[in-house]
């Protein structure tokens, strides 16, 4: 299950595609759309990275689930010894994700959809409050499609089929980026975008589905024993639950601290002042997700090999992501920090990045964010998630600090209050336990 170059490359495209549709059109959004649509612009574009919690709940726990099953054997939560299922098949273990997925995605669509609607209520300008919520009705549904297809997406890349999941993850954030390009060029604004993603979303929705089925149906013996008892049933349904509860809680933490405080920005300063900090969170956001992104090709090999006999090869696979995401981070944040500017100004655009020593700062902070998500990515393969608390705890703690510093000392008191929260324990506590964890399976070995 080792990857290959065409997994590296369609990961990459995939991530940038994802990046894109928020992003790498922004040099059309800055040209032709006043500072106050651009502001609307990426509020919605960081309310739609709410969907990414119901995303980053399932689809890991997926991808671990499925690369134990082609192993041919699932281990109980938080062992990789005790087994509880043996001999499971992909149509099998499909069956049962795909109409557990599709609860979790409306239920946990619908209840973010609302939490987005509170703040829009909150921050509309008079009169502009229906045209708010329909856009993100619209934006909302194509995420929730999205959602229901990540049963499909994390099977695949559990299989090693790593490629042809994330060219259905292209496909689905490609139209996020199409849509912004023709609504921004046509003239359509805000609602043209929404309604391009909306199309763009149900479209890839029923070809993606319908190319998983002839994958599915590939398999040898996929007739054979397809009914499972509703005992072995509950127990993938808890395997799934369990740790993507605790996942879930983790990606509202995640969000909460990365991008909490791009929200409380639009309540707490001035629109200039907004924009140019949402402006470098987002990417600076970019460019730690794209760094980052090296990790979930090789999670599927991470996986099995924490369930076989021998791990000494683990030490060197996590030095090869490190190496690689370090390298992605330093060269893309000096072209921001010497180019950002200079590039907004060149596309004639009013929004700024913030000041360059508050940026380096901000940068600091996000190379630390990225060498401890790295190793949280690494301690999920243990099959437990032990961060969920700390990771909700220090989210709630930013946007509270975010907010009181923000209200008095403006961009820097927001950049403090993430930057601090994040140093007093996730910082330095998961690379702790990751080190700590590589070097028992050494001596194990």
């Amino acid at each position: 299950m080792k990857p290959d170059i065409n997994d590296f490359v369609w990961n990459y495209i995939a991530q940038i595609i994802s990046i894109a549709g928020g992003i790498i059109a922004l040099p059309l959004v800055l040209r032709y759309w006043d500072v106050d649509v651009i502001e609307n612009y990426l509020i919605l574009i960081t309310l739609m990275g709410l969907y990414v919690i119901i995303d980053g709940g399932l689809r890991i726990n997926l991808v671990r689930i499925a690369a134990f099953a082609k192993s041919g054997r699932i281990p109980i939560y938080g062992s990789t010894r005790d087994y509880v299922l043996e001999n499971l098949s992909s149509p099998q273990l499909f069956d049962v994700v795909n109409k557990l997925v599709a609860q979790i995605s409306w239920i946990g669509g619908l209840l973010i959809f609302l939490l987005g609607s509170i703040y829009l209520y909150q921050t509309s300008n008079n009169g502009g409050y229906l045209s708010s919520i329909f856009i993100w009705i619209l934006l909302s549904t194509s995420q929730i499609l999205f959602s229901r297809n990540l049963g499909v997406i994390g099977l695949l890349q559990g299989r090693g089929k790593i490629a042809l999941a994330n060219k259905i993850v292209a496909a689905f954030k490609g139209g996020i980026l199409l849509s912004c390009v023709f609504a921004v060029l046509l003239g359509f604004s805000l609602t043209g975008f929404a309604a391009g993603v909306f199309f763009c979303s149900a479209i890839v929705y029923v070809i993606s589905r319908e190319v998983f089925s002839r994958q599915i149906e590939a398999i040898p013996g996929r007739n054979k024993n397809f009914d499972l008892s509703k005992k072995d049933t509950d127990q993938i349904r808890e395997l799934v639950l369990k740790p993507s509860l605790r996942l879930w809680v983790v990606q509202v933490g995640a969000f909460l601290i990365n991008k909490g405080n791009i929200l409380v920005a639009g309540l707490v300063l001035g629109v200039m002042e907004s924009s140019a900090y949402m402006l470098s969170i987002i990417l600076i956001s970019v460019v730690t997700g794209l760094a980052s992104t090296v990790v979930l090709v090789y999670l599927p090999q991470i996986n099995t090999i924490q369930v076989s006999e021998s791990r000494k090869a683990l030490t060197l696979i996590v030095k090869k992501i490190y190496g690689i995401a370090y390298s992605i981070y330093v060269a893309a944040f000096i072209c921001i920090f010497f180019l950002g500017n200079y590039i907004l100004e060149f596309l004639g655009s009013e929004a700024r990045l913030i000041d360059d020593s508050l940026l380096i700062i901000v940068g600091i902070i996000a190379f630390l964010e990225l060498n401890h998500s790295l190793a949280a990515s690494y301690l999920t393969t243990r099959n437990e998630v032990i961060f969920a608390r700390a990771s909700v705890l220090s989210g709630i703690a930013t946007v509270c600090m975010g907010y009181i510093l923000g209200s008095i000392y403006g961009i820097i008191g927001l950049i403090i209050a993430q930057g601090g929260v994040q140093l007093i324990y996730n910082n330095w506590r998961w690379p702790q336990l990751m080190i700590k964890d590589l070097q028992s399976k050494t001596k194990h070995d």
